[in-house]
Formats: C-alpha cells, structure tokens, sequence
C-alpha cells in the first residue's frame, strides 16, 4: 500500500485550516487551490485531524459537490484510500444519493439519515433541487434539524469542482 503524504505547502494549508476552526461560534472559511494540488488529500488531512484534536466532541462532515455524475463516489474512494495513512483513519465516509421523484419508485418510504459522531457525509448536486426526494420530503433539513437537537457540530465541505 502506499502512503500518502502531504508535502510542505499542504501541511501549511491544513493546518491554516485547522487554526480557523472553532467549536463554539460558525465560521466560514474559503479556501482554493488549483487543480491537482490535491485538494482531497489536504480535505482528508483537515477531516482526520479535527477528529482527533476534538474526539470528544459530537462532529458531522457533510461534503457537497456540484458535480452530479460519478465525482462523489470517486470523492468517497478516494478519502477512504487516503485515510489509511493518517494519524486518526476510524470514521466512516458515505456517498449517500437521492433519487428523483420522477423515478417510478417513488413510493419507498425515504429512510431518515441519522448523524453519527466522526461520520463523513458526500451529496452530489443530484441530492439537491426541485424533483429531488430528499429536498421535497425535507430529508436533508431533517437531517440538520436531528443535528441541531442532538448537539453535534456539522462541518460543511463545499467542493467548487466542476
């Protein structure tokens, strides 16, 4: 297996990251980098590392990616592979996607997605918008909502891929 390791440049980006974060008020950080400057890599590092620097804590990472083919699943492979080599690598990384309403199955029952603590959520853009069942049945507001309730600190991922 080879190790992944983040060059000089990368730490320093991460751990900019790292210091910006703050558990009791919202904060909003930009953050770009051009293409293959490995932008996953660093997001991986920067996920890892509040785990462990903030076990105690109730944390949620959500992902969004506007891409809607098949990024978000090559996204969560390649943060699986990745976090084999880092310091804390016990969390769980699910792609989760919606189905549109125009489908014909739309009369499953849409199952609630319920946070769990160091747990890494991607959505495509295909999650989001009008047709989509988990925006028309309020799923992913249901989702913040259970977050809200149960004290857990979502850390919002927006990928600018395109």
């Amino acid at each position: 297996m080879m190790k992944m390791e983040l060059t000089n440049i990368q730490k320093n980006a991460v751990k900019t990251l790292l210091s910006n974060f703050d558990t009791t008020t919202k904060v909003k950080v930009d953050f770009k980098s051009p293409t293959g400057s490995g932008k996953t890599l660093m997001a991986t590092s920067f996920i890892s590392n509040l785990m462990h620097s903030f076990y105690n804590e109730k944390l949620v990472f959500v992902i969004a990616t506007p891409s809607s083919s098949s990024l978000p699943k090559f996204f969560e492979q390649k943060i699986n592979k990745y976090k084999r080599s880092l310091p804390f690598s016990k969390f769980e990384v699910e792609y989760i996607e919606s189905p549109s309403t125009s489908k014909k199955d739309t009369t499953e029952s849409t199952t609630k997605i319920m946070p769990e603590i160091n747990k890494v959520y991607i959505f495509g853009k295909s999650t989001f918008g009008k047709g989509r069942i988990f925006t028309e049945r309020s799923v992913l507001d249901d989702f913040v909502q259970i977050c809200n309730e149960k004290n857990y600190k979502i850390i919002y991922i927006r990928d600018e891929a395109h």
